[in-house]
């Protein structure tokens, strides 16, 4: 199949012509030092069902995105999501296999398809009629667009095209094309202004003058994806040809000044490799895809290969693309590889090493490397293994610790022995009885030259070798014991116990100078030129200095308490190769700690995702800087190695975008000044960074003008929520920093409006404020009237009980006092023609009178007293009254009560009890009868009954009372007031019958919320009888 990685060669000159046109920030590459296998490799495959089709082509358009064509469709990759292309609705774009794609320097992406090519721009797809397949896209150096085109439909149709913004031209037969039906496989351009055409069979030189062909008889005969698949352009002007088939004068070839040759780079030979994509990175390197051998790498040293057995997709691929990142993407039929690079690179087995159970590692004075492997020593020189020494050559299997001391011999630890290496020749060291010294897990040379080993056993032995001889062993203390050991600047050794304790040995004596805490095992140690120590241990990293013993650990910001071993590279970082990763403390940064040792130090944290990975090794050294100033570590298992001096950067900031805008689960078009609708609550807003070595390490920042006092920190999260937004304008801005920290402090932003409901408007809310002050007023009116109300219905009830004090008056002591008045009088008249004895009797009628009115005084004042006496029982104070006015020894007073007494209100139970007292006073007087009964009845009203067996009442004085009397009108005007109904009458079988029936929700306290209200407008109602009624007491008065 004939895809967009074929024209790769035309591609790559454009992108490095642009590259330089550039800032040198962006102009990123894989280290061209390294194989394959060594850079970071994610796959996405066909079975993670992520792709809609099998992929063909891949392009990055200006604004960063990723695109994919796929032969399910066009695909936008943001790092994180493949996400299908839907083209608007009414453009052209088919839901068919895309097999090419160009992203042109305007922004625009060109799509090829089986039968149609499409320019998509600013969101919309545009058709162009060239009814054809499109196996390739080129843009050259003025803009223009080629087409390589095949499967024509008739044999006079133009294979090439060029499409500029004026117009559309094709060449073809006419011009002198003679591809006949079979077409173009392949572009690239020449650098003067022609094209090189990749044909079934051979290649064309293309010019607006001539056109020359350079057909290989190998081709001859080819036919279909045998022919000529990719081309590229060299530097030299060479051109090299990628045929899909192997063989003499096949595969890979180079055409120059008109002759082929194959392809040789180191001991590879091209032609054996049948060639489906090409493509130059930026470092220089070579990357060719095979039809079925998986993928090339020609480096500067090597040519390296890739495939499935290695972790590719596929061995069959397709495409090849380089991302403006330097990241090297391949596509093939089971999904897309992604390679980039590593801070910390490992040797493995896979690069040549015996094996992958790397120990100890010691650096040469030579820029070698002594690598304990375990049962082999590897020597390497330039990344690569020159030899191992095994078997007889190691004297032993198993290798354990190892030294390279000052005359550059080498001493190891193997099985039981240690072993000094000189001149190519091993010999044993041993102690002077002949016997073996122990398993070796450290050696180091002090200042003095002297040589000391450490051998596991019970206990742990510190041997001191000078030359080849043991001069001494001495046991290791048990709380001395562990595995890290580390020379004296001067004379003796530094050890560092699994247990915290760091001891020196020096002039023959043994002595704890320090602990690093119960538990804190000490694992490797490094030693300064000034003596100054730092140790490795599990609860963080130590320093002996001045004879202070200091930690630094999380609580100063490391990532990670337990460390394994530590170096300081040549610019006085410290390397610590730690449970989490690699972490580099810069020298500042140490200065700061030990001046300020609750300082929070930076680092820099090169993690799994950077090459780390973890183990830690029993024996030393555990790391070695080699004399170009890399650092190496073994870990018990691979061979790792970071270059201070040279670590992969990515300079280049991550365009940002934002993606979608998503009000309460719907889906909005993106503008600048989007309105979102009134009420709207849960507001999405989706973004993305556009950084393809290590999206998972992209960080955001965002804040919502006119909502967020400060910018948010969501980390790796690509969505803002918001739930609390009111009413208003807001502005939405987001920025991004790519893995290694480079800010775009541009990002992106958008305008969005929430509208306001009707009830949320400016004229609403002064609207609503006008309201609340009408209301707040009218309540005000309202309870001043109240108030004036109550105090009215105050006054009147004064009024009414001076009223009814009138009357009392008028009807008792008035009369009495007037009686005497008349008696008086009249003796006076009469005084000269009475006898003596007449005016005796006068006097003492005017006597009976006074004390008449004397007795009437005082009811009336135990009348006006009694009822505040008497709370709630309506009974006893009857009976009190009754007894308060003198019932005759001739008549029986009785109360009944039926129900159960009830709480009643007040100022209904004072009127209740004033119209009952009335009417027991008025049948004391004058019923005339020998009975008298209250009958109180508690209902769903209260009934008060009062009956006599008297003489009964005139119907006339029954409704308006006796002239001059208000005794009953005032008993009426009480009754009117509380909404009562107050019957008077003779009894069926005689006597008089006083009946009041006041409503349950009047006179039950119960029921009594808002009475005084209904009170006042009562008294309003009844107040001009009760003036009336003032009017004629005041009048006899």
């Amino acid at each position: 199949m004939v895809l967009t990685s074929r024209w790769g060669g035309c591609w790559v000159l454009l992108g490095m012509l642009l590259l330089s046109l550039l800032p040198a920030r962006t102009a990123r590459a894989l280290d061209p030092d390294r194989s394959v296998s060594q850079y970071a490799h994610t796959t996405w495959r066909m079975a993670d069902g992520e792709l809609p089709g099998i992929p063909h082509a891949i392009a990055q358009t200006t604004d960063g995105y990723l695109w994919v064509g796929t032969g399910g469709g066009l695909v936008r990759f943001d790092g994180a999501r493949f996400v299908p292309w839907v083209a608007p609705a009414g453009d052209a774009l088919c839901e068919c296999a895309i097999l090419s794609l160009l992203a042109a320097r305007d922004g625009s992406l060109w799509v090829g398809t089986p039968r149609w090519l499409y320019r998509v721009k600013n969101g919309s797809a545009k058709k162009y009629p060239l009814r054809a397949q499109i196996n390739q896209i080129v843009e050259d150096r003025a803009g223009n667009v080629w087409i390589a085109k095949s499967r024509l439909i008739a044999p006079d149709d133009a294979p090439l095209c060029r499409i500029t913004e004026a117009a559309i031209s094709c060449f073809g037969a006419k011009e002198g094309l003679p591809f006949k039906t079979d077409g173009l496989a392949a572009l690239a351009e020449d650098g003067s202004g022609g094209m090189w055409l990749g044909t079934v069979h051979g290649v064309y030189h293309w010019t607006p003058q001539q056109i020359t062909p350079h057909l290989p008889p190998p081709l001859a005969s080819a036919s279909g994806a045998t022919g000529v698949l990719a081309l590229l352009r060299q530097a030299d002007g060479s051109v090299l040809v990628g045929v899909g088939q192997s063989g003499e004068g096949l595969g890979l070839q180079r055409l120059q000044d008109g002759a082929w040759r194959g392809f040789r780079a180191h001991d590879a030979n091209g032609t054996a490799w049948a060639v489906s994509a090409l493509h130059a990175d930026r470092s220089g390197g070579l990357w060719v895809a095979t039809v079925r051998d998986g993928i090339y790498h020609v480096q500067r040293n090597a040519v390296d290969r890739f495939s499935r057995h290695d972790g590719l997709a596929s061995e069959s691929p397709d495409a090849l693309f380089e991302d403006r990142e330097g990241n090297i993407w391949v596509a093939s039929s089971q999904g897309i590889d992604r390679f980039r690079d590593l801070p910390i690179v490992s040797l493995t087995a896979q690069q040549g090493l015996s094996g992958d159970h790397v120990a100890s590692v010691a650096a040469t004075r030579d820029g070698g490397l002594w690598v304990g492997n375990g049962n082999a020593l590897d020597f390497l020189k330039d990344d690569k293994r020159l030899h191992s020494l095994t078997g007889d050559d190691l004297l032993g299997k198993q290798i354990t610790a190892m030294l390279i001391d000052h005359r550059d011999r080498l001493w190891y630890g193997v099985d039981v022995n240690l072993v000094v290496r000189e001149e190519g020749r091993s010999r044993m060291v041993t102690k002077p009885d002949g016997g073996a010294l122990g398993v070796v897990i450290g050696i180091v040379q002090d200042g003095e030259q002297n040589i000391w080993a450490v051998t596991t056993g019970s206990p742990q032995t510190l041997h001191k070798i000078r030359g080849a001889q043991v001069l001494e062993s001495i046991p290791v203390p048990k709380s001395a014991t562990g595995r890290a050991i580390e020379a004296d600047v001067r004379e003796g050794v530094w050890i560092g116990g699994a247990r915290g304790d760091l001891q020196r040995y020096t002039g023959g004596k043994m002595t704890v100078v320090a602990s690093a805490g119960d538990g804190n095992g000490i694992g490797g140690m490094w030693m300064e030129r000034d003596g100054s120590l730092w140790g490795a241990t599990s609860r963080g990293i130590a320093r002996w200095k001045d004879n202070v013993l200091r930690i630094m650990d999380s609580r100063n910001g490391l990532p990670c308490n337990r460390t394994e071993s530590l170096i300081k590279d040549d610019a006085g970082t410290l390397w610590v190769y730690a449970s989490c990763g690699v972490i580099a403390i810069p020298a500042s940064e140490l200065n700061t700690w030990w001046s300020s040792p609750n300082a929070v130090v930076k680092f820099r944290l090169f993690g799994l995702l950077d090459g780390y990975v973890a183990g830690s090794s029993p024996f030393s050294p555990e790391v070695a800087k080699s004399t170009d100033g890399r650092l190496w570590f073994a870990n018990d298992r691979t061979l790792q190695v970071i270059d201070p001096r040279r670590l992969p950067a990515n300079r280049v900031p991550p365009p940002v975008h934002i993606e979608a805008i998503i009000a309460d689960r719907k889906r909005y078009a993106l503008a600048d000044g989007l309105r979102l609708p009134a009420l709207t609550k849960d507001i999405q807003i989706d973004y993305v960074a556009l950084s393809y070595a290590l999206p998972q390490k992209v960080k955001f920042r965002y804040k919502l003008d006119g909502h967020d006092a400060t910018w948010q920190e969501p980390g790796n999260r690509r969505q803002a929520f918001y739930n609390d937004l009111r009413p208003g304008s807001y502005r939405f801005n987001v920025i991004a920093c790519n893995n290694d920290g480079v800010w775009n402090d541009t990002g992106a932003a958008i305008q969005f409006t929430v509208t306001p409901a009707y009830y949320q408007t400016t004229w609403f809310r002064a609207l609503a404020a006008a309201l609340t002050v009408m209301i707040f007023y009218l309540a005000y009116r309202i309870r001043v009237r109240q108030i004036a109300a109550a105090l009215t219905a105050r006054f009147d009830e004064r009024t009414a009980e001076r009223t009814r004090l009138a009357a009392e008056l008028h009807d008792t002591i008035l009369q009495s006092i007037q009686a005497t008045k008349l008696i008086a009088d009249h003796a006076r008249h009469d005084a000269e023609s009475k006898k003596p004895g007449e005016l005796n009797d006068a006097i003492v009628s005017i006597s009976n009178w006074l004390a008449k009115a004397t007795v009437e005084a005082r009811a009336a004042l135990n009348d006006l007293r009694s009822s505040t006496v008497e709370k709630n029982d309506l009974a006893q104070a009857f009976q009190c009254a009754a007894e308060s006015l003198g019932v005759p020894a001739s008549m029986r007073f009785t109360v009944f009560v039926e129900g159960r007494a009830r709480d009643l209100h007040p100022i209904v139970r004072e009127e209740v009890y004033r119209i009952g007292n009335e009417a027991i006073l008025n049948g004391l007087r004058h019923s005339g009868g020998d009975k008298l009964n209250v009958v109180l009845v508690y209902a769903h009203r209260l009934i008060v009954r009062i009956t006599d067996n008297g003489t009964g009442i005139a119907p006339d004085i029954a409704r308006s009372g006796r002239p001059g009397h208000f005794g009953l009108l005032g008993m009426q005007e009480r009754a009117c007031r509380i909404h009562a109904k107050l019957t008077i009458g003779s009894g069926s079988t005689g006597g008089t019958v006083v009946e009041l029936a006041v409503p349950g929700k009047m006179v039950y306290a119960e029921h009594h919320y808002g009475m005084l209200k209904r009170l006042s407008k009562k008294v309003a109602h009844c107040f001009p009888r009760r003036q009336a009624a003032t009017d004629d007491a005041k009048g006899p008065m």
